[in-house]
């Protein structure tokens, strides 16, 4: 990573600063109060720029090194935790803003992590290269409410897990947290973020932005171009995950095979043929459905549930020849290799609640993904209705594996927020979904062997914009920029100037080994 340029400080006249949220982008704050008549069912432009109207940020800003290899200036905003009572009760919002390095800033840029519950000032070293790359821009980073410097979330028995959660342990333990978590649950949604992070640009005075989202980064830049459309000069998705969801997860294991057919294509690790690999995991996953085995050093068993979750990361992590080798050894019943990859997973790696919040993934799961189930209703009608949902769905809709194989993986949102408690969450910070999306410049981005948020994901997200490229990169799996330099050099130019690549610009990338 090149090390990152020094700037001078940004000065501000004062330390603290109270500001309207609207201070650079005119609003009408006149108008009328929303009547219970006329309130939308979910977050739109005019709700947003009028919670943002209503309320009052409160800015605290002083110069710090310590969080960027840059100097850079460290601030908290006091925003209303809930932005539907702009009088009612506050939440601090913390954010590093490093200023153009040419010293004449033409825009600013808004990264965005992923998880959800990640903190990005955690890891704000790695966001080096856009600051160098981008010298015209100045660069606003925020930990969202919930992560990192901004109130980290805790949930005991999310923080303190002894193992993978999949299969019931996942819905129960997704639960208590709702309940350890409170009524303040329903303030952590990706619109209240979203309201957070723009009252806290147009405190600052900052240019219009250009937005870059990684993982669950794109879910919230896709939102911030709905509900600012006018703001918005372009945005980059990174491993796109797309607001219109299912949520059944199928395009997951959906995807299984043809990244097998590709990786075999490619590296000529599969002598017997794709084919066979695909059988082979098909074999082992109707074994463990059948008969659960125990995972050596680990308190869990290996169930198909496990091992659907355990193949999706390998797959497009290990080596091929290794991944081949694991799955035709445990079809043949020899299941060393696969019980060392699965143990990886299992437990998770600790991390800090600062660095990482389960507690907020859980809440941002469970307040704004799509459910098969209603989270108003009592709790054994919402079993009731996701029985009844799956039983309607085919028998190979997850085609390797099973039905509750799938769900039990914890792959995705599925049967996770059974038990968390019944939403109050006001509509206007719901999130936009069958809406038409705005002509902002979006890239998509997203490597064809990417097994968290796949390809075909990807299309859909770019198939929703009606000013947007594509940019497949072979042979990169889950967010692109890290791995492949054209990636990293599209992205970047296009932050500069908005204009739309050639979606099959990367497509000379070198085949792995």
């Amino acid at each position: 990573m090149q090390q990152h340029r020094r700037i001078p400080l940004l000065l501000f006249a004062a330390a603290t600063v109270a500001l309207t949220a609207c201070a650079s982008d005119a609003i009408d704050a006149s108008s009328p109060p929303t009547t219970v008549a006329s309130r939308p069912t979910m977050a739109t432009p005019a709700s947003s720029e009028r919670l943002l109207g209503d309320a009052v940020v409160a800015l605290a800003a002083t110069a710090c090194a310590a969080l960027a290899a840059a100097p850079a200036i460290c601030g908290t905003a006091s925003v209303p935790a809930d932005w539907t009572e702009p009088n009612g009760a506050t939440t601090d919002v913390s954010y590093v803003l490093i200023s153009a390095v040419s010293g004449a800033s033409n825009g600013t840029v808004i990264p965005f992590m992923g998880g959800p519950g990640e903190s990005i000032t955690a890891q704000i070293d790695r966001l080096a290269p856009l600051s160098d790359a981008l010298p015209d821009s100045d660069l606003l980073i925020v930990d969202v409410r919930g992560a990192g410097r901004s109130g980290a979330l805790t949930c005991a028995v999310l923080d303190d897990a002894s193992e993978r959660l999949v299969g019931s342990r996942q819905v129960d333990d997704t639960g208590r947290c709702g309940e350890q978590l409170g009524s303040k649950r329903n303030h952590y949604t990706t619109v209240a973020s979203v309201l957070d992070i723009e009252s806290i640009r147009r405190g600052l005075g900052l240019e219009r932005p250009s937005l870059i989202g990684f993982s669950y980064g794109t879910f919230m830049a896709q939102t911030y171009t709905t509900l600012f459309p006018d703001v918005v000069r372009g945005a980059v998705l990174d491993g796109a995950y797309p607001i219109e969801q299912t949520g059944w997860g199928t395009d997951v294991p959906t995807n299984i095979e043809p990244v097998v057919e590709l990786r075999c294509e490619r590296t000529g690790a599969c002598p017997d043929g794709a084919a066979a690999v695909v059988s082979s995991i098909r074999t082992v996953a109707a074994s463990l459905a059948a008969t659960p085995v125990d995972l050596p050093g680990a308190e869990q068993d290996l169930t198909e549930g496990l091992f659907a979750n355990t193949i999706q990361f390998s797959l497009q992590e290990s080596d091929m020849e290794s991944f081949v080798d694991m799955v035709k050894s445990a079809a043949r019943g020899d299941l060393g290799a696969l019980n060392e990859v699965a143990l990886a997973l299992v437990p998770p790696v600790p991390v800090p609640p600062t660095t990482y919040s389960p507690a907020l993934f859980s809440a941002i799961a469970c307040n704004d993904y799509v459910s098969q189930f209603d989270l108003d209703d009592e709790i054994e009608i919402r079993r009731q209705d996701f029985e009844r949902r799956l039983d309607q769905l085919r028998d190979d809709e997850f085609e390797l594996f099973s039905k509750r194989g799938w769900i039990e993986s914890g792959s995705d949102n599925g049967d996770m927020c059974l038990e968390w408690p019944a939403h109050d969450i006001a509509p206007e910070l719901r999130i936009p979904r069958g809406v038409e999306r705005p002509g902002v410049p979006v890239l998509v981005v997203n490597g064809d062997i990417d097994m968290q948020t796949p390809l075909p994901g990807a299309r859909q997200v770019a198939a929703t914009y009606p000013n947007s490229v594509l940019l497949t990169v072979p042979n990169a799996g889950h967010v692109a920029l890290p791995v492949s330099e054209c990636a990293a050099r599209i992205e970047f130019g296009f932050l500069a100037n908005s204009v739309l690549p050639d979606g099959g610009a990367c497509f000379d990338q070198p085949v792995p080994e």
